[in-house]
């Protein structure tokens, strides 16, 4: 072998761009937004159990707070400390941020913007200085904008990168009644994680969401927040009892549960979500929906029946009543003169009896016009083939 040296440095080169190690959370510095809430200390919590040095941010709540730095802790897990800031503030976030750069010597590897302001008010009750959108606004979307942004500068000069995981809600394709603000800040968290996505990716800096529904105990489940209770709504997703969300019986009340899965989302459901965009390296630019096929489902629609379909395996029912009392009903909801029905505009007019039927089309322009005997077949454009062209074909 004559060049055994370059064949060794070739064979390291394939085997480290073909085996990447798997992420590792241990000794990552993760700043998690609104870990006095239910949502937040569920990801600061988790984050902490696989390794990661956590700092728990509140807005008002700081027992909360307190509460789930001294989990980390008693669980064996790292809190290296509670930072305060209200978000509606812009100067405070900077404040922060230079107070985390205190304790982590200027670098962050986890950025988990998870505080958000539910808002919850009709758009005509806003005042004339639309102080409830503005504020929803500032705290959903401008917040982890301008976060977002600090936590870059600092990523980029980190040899690995940085990760951001926004917490985003499946209300910003399906709204619910006087949730528009609400609804209007997390659509743009959705874009604006696609565009810094794209941006950030040659920093090696990664951005995603999760886009989750109402969850068990959280306060966009309980009530959402009312006009003037919004500033502490920030400590996100923080509730009261979960019994609070279960009805007299201790059962999950039917207005909890989604569509598909019949019963509501945990926070842990959040929480694995969030660390699972943590590890997916090749992972950036993606809103994760986390609702149990909540917002993809439509407007409840009647079964159909099995009577309908001549070969169904089904097993018949002896519920001939109820059947016909659901088809009846059904029937009796949808338009008698739709059309193609009864008389409708496709039965007699226009497409019966004029003016496709004994129109143009039957006796007009395409059938004895140029198409049939005009110009086309015995006109100019036979006579110009050439007549050697003709032989040659009919050689074939």
């Amino acid at each position: 072998m004559k060049h055994p040296r370059l064949l060794s440095l070739f064979y390291l080169f394939l085997n480290t761009c073909t085996h990447s190690t798997a992420y590792s959370f241990a000794g990552k510095r993760a700043l998690v937004t609104g870990s006095s809430g239910k949502v937040g200390a569920a990801v600061a919590k988790e984050l902490a159990r696989r390794g990661a040095s956590v700092l728990v941010h509140y807005n008002t709540k700081y027992e909360a707070a307190r509460q789930t730095n001294q989990y980390i802790i008693e669980s064996g897990g790292s809190c290296d400390g509670i930072v305060q800031c209200d978000f509606t503030k812009p100067g405070d976030i900077l404040q922060m941020m230079r107070i985390v750069d205190q304790i982590w010597g200027g670098q962050l590897d986890i950025l988990v913007n998870s505080a958000e302001c539910v808002t919850r008010l009709a758009a005509e009750d806003d005042n004339d200085r639309i102080t409830a959108w503005r504020k929803t606004i500032q705290v959903n979307l401008n917040a982890p904008f301008k976060l977002s942004r600090l936590a870059h500068e600092r990523m980029k000069r980190q040899p690995d990168g940085g990760v951001i995981v926004n917490i985003s809600s499946n209300h910003q394709s399906k709204n619910l009644e006087y949730m528009t603000a609400f609804a209007a800040s997390k659509a743009g968290l959705d874009r604006m994680t696609a565009g810094l996505s794209n941006e950030w990716s040659r920093d090696r800096v990664r951005v995603n969401a999760v886009s989750p529904t109402f969850s068990l105990g959280s306060e966009r489940y309980l009530q959402g927040t009312g006009y003037g209770t919004q500033q502490s709504s920030q400590d996100s997703w923080s509730s009261s009892d979960a019994a609070a969300a279960k009805g007299a019986n201790g059962q999950t009340t039917s207005t909890t549960r989604t569509k598909t899965t019949t019963r509501v989302a945990t926070v842990e459901n959040i929480a694995n979500s969030v660390l699972y965009l943590c590890e997916s390296e090749y992972t950036t630019g993606s809103v994760l929906s986390v609702d149990g096929s909540n917002s993809r489902t439509n407007m409840f629609r009647p079964r159909p029946l099995a009577a309908a379909t001549s070969n169904s395996t089904r097993p018949k029912t002896n519920n001939t009543a109820s059947s016909s009392a659901d088809v009846n009903r059904f029937e009796s909801a949808r338009p008698q003169n739709r059309p193609g029905v009864n008389g409708g505009p496709y039965q007699n007019a226009p497409y019966q009896n004029a003016p496709y039927q004994i129109g143009r089309n039957q006796n007009g322009p395409y059938q004895n016009g140029p198409y049939q005997n005009g110009q086309y077949q015995n006109g100019q454009y036979q006579a110009r083939i050439p007549t050697e062209w003709l032989l040659s074909k009919t050689a074939l």
